[in-house]
């Protein structure tokens, strides 16, 4: 990632809550952590969007597509559908990671009922004219 990220990232004002400005300052913060590089992910870097770095949640990447089209030069976002659409749609299978502590043993990705979910969350990042060029 980019020294100078911040800087790429929109940054609202909002001079009557300043503590508004600091929590989204801290979202930032936090999804630059979740940028992860795993060799032999089909899609690396990554955005980890979940609490446990073995296991990709199709929600969850679907969210973070929605926060990362803001500044997609430092945040993998709409890339990140990779690791799902490669594995359910093309057979790919996840690498061996090596987990850490006190999370499930193995590497995994973790679907639910929200198909639609997928399919707004790549409509919405083409419409604000995140696709250009793919």
């Amino acid at each position: 990632m980019d020294q100078d990220w911040f800087s790429h990232v929109p940054h609202p004002v909002f001079d009557e809550h300043p503590e508004y400005i600091e929590l989204y300052d801290l979202a930032w913060n936090l999804a630059k952590d979740h940028v992860k590089h795993i060799p032999g992910m089909p899609q690396d870097p990554y955005i980890d969007e979940s609490f446990c770095e073995s296991r990709i949640w199709i929600w969850d990447t679907c969210f973070m597509t929605l926060f990362c089209k803001f500044s997609p030069k430092d945040f993998p976002g709409i890339e990140s559908f990779r690791n799902l659409i490669d594995v359910l749609q093309d057979g790919v299978r996840l690498p061996l990671v090596r987990i850490p502590e006190g999370e499930p043993a193995r590497m995994s990705l973790r679907c639910s009922r929200f198909p639609d979910m997928s399919a707004f969350s790549y409509s919405a990042h083409a419409k604000s004219g995140g696709l250009s060029g793919c």
